[in-house]
């Protein structure tokens, strides 16, 4: 049986090794490769933007995102705040900054339909109030620089494109996030790619919810968000249906102009890990075993050579004490890169990755054992997913 045991360790410690070569490769290919907004393509073309920006409990952020937003160098824009129910101060903040701001529309939402999400509901709302040619769906919890709106226009126009969608540097709060986010981004890089969005022969397609351009025909043509209305991950759903229209899209680096947050705490951060993984797995037994297997191939093994380690006093193999430093040391590296230049925190943060493994392997192993209700908690609401496991 020890025979057995170190053979099964030396293969799973080998194709550990082998996909963190991968998934490095493929990381640092994403970094190195996806297209940036430089500057502002002259095309002698602005046409009429509307912004809509759904807002639930958003008092802390508002006043910035929406700051920054009517700070912008772009001649013909409106800006739509939705108050999706707060029950903050987030009304009274968006009242204020609309008196202030003549750009601003303001309309709250008092009687949401049952089967559509709060977000969803909101954009459509927002959509239905806005006149441009040109929809920028963004939230309020965004800082954007002041040239973001006319160079992001100006390369959609440029590149005849019908939707454009930029990544954000993603801030961070307190230590959790900051030793998970840079190993989860490096995943989530990979996994989602943004050259295989950018690529129309391939089938991935999705949004950055905080950040993206679509021109009126195109997001009629799609159905809008009445045609996601019962999606929590309504982003990924919208995206996806544009590739799958045939329409033209594409992702760019948004992040030297662009922040945006994606959990404002521990459980924020584990329950929108969780809304972007479960509706996969949901009713989905081999998708269980695909997610949780392939992440445990992936995560693990290396860390079992550190175990033995510390129970038995040695390592019963140079060649797998070998491999497993290969394997912590690319995870490391991917992890720190990520983490001082796409999150903006010190390189020391991508030391985290056996914490943020443990993490992510936690995530997914609890989404995988839930019963298959269809029910998430999202923005202090429980939801019931309508969409296909």
């Amino acid at each position: 049986m020890y025979l057995v045991y170190q053979l099964f360790l030396q293969v799973v410690i080998l194709l550990s090794v082998l996909a963190w070569v991968i998934i490095a490769y493929k990381y640092f290919q994403v970094i190195r490769k996806t297209p940036k907004i430089v500057g502002s393509v002259e095309t002698g073309i602005q046409p009429k933007v509307s912004i809509i920006v759904p807002a639930r409990n958003e008092e802390k952020y508002i006043t910035a995102a929406i700051t920054s937003l009517s700070n912008q160098r772009y001649r013909d824009y409106e800006i739509i705040l939705v108050d999706d129910a707060s029950k903050d101060s987030t009304p009274s903040i968006i009242r204020g900054l609309a008196n202030k701001e003549p750009r601003i529309k303001v309309d709250t939402i008092t009687d949401r339909p049952e089967e559509w999400t709060g977000k969803n509901w909101a954009c459509h709302l927002g959509f239905k109030k806005s006149v441009g040619d040109i929809l920028l769906f963004t939230d309020a919890d965004i800082e954007i620089s002041e040239t973001l709106l006319r160079d992001s226009v100006a390369y959609l126009v440029a590149n005849r494109l019908d939707a454009l969608t930029l990544i954000p540097r993603v801030r961070t709060f307190g230590l959790l996030s900051k030793f998970v986010q840079p190993t989860l981004g490096v995943i989530m890089s990979v996994f989602f790619s943004p050259l295989a969005v950018n690529d129309p022969e391939s089938k991935l397609g999705y949004f950055w919810g905080s950040f993206f351009l679509i021109s009126r025909r195109a997001y009629e043509i799609i159905g809008g968000h009445e045609a996601v209305k019962g999606e929590i991950v309504e982003d990924r759903a919208l995206g996806q249906r544009t590739k799958d229209a045939n329409l033209k899209m594409r992702m760019l680096d948004g992040s030297n102009d662009f922040s945006a947050v994606w959990a404002r705490s521990a459980s924020s951060l584990w329950r929108n890990f969780e809304r972007i993984t479960y509706p996969s797995m949901r009713n989905n037994p081999l998708a269980k075993i695909t997610y949780v297997g392939g992440v445990s191939i992936i995560l693990i093994p290396p860390f079992l050579v550190f175990l033995e380690l510390l129970i038995q006093g040695e390592v019963s193999s140079v060649r797998n004490a070998s491999l497993s430093v290969a394997s912590i040391f690319l995870m490391v590296i991917s992890s720190a890169y990520q983490a001082k230049h796409r999150l903006g925190l010190g390189y020391r943060f991508g030391l985290g990755v056996p914490f943020a493994l443990t993490w992510i392997f936690s995530n997914l192993l609890v989404s995988a054992l839930r019963r298959s209700d269809g029910k998430v908690t999202w923005k202090e609401r429980v939801y019931r997913f309508h969409s296909r496991p």
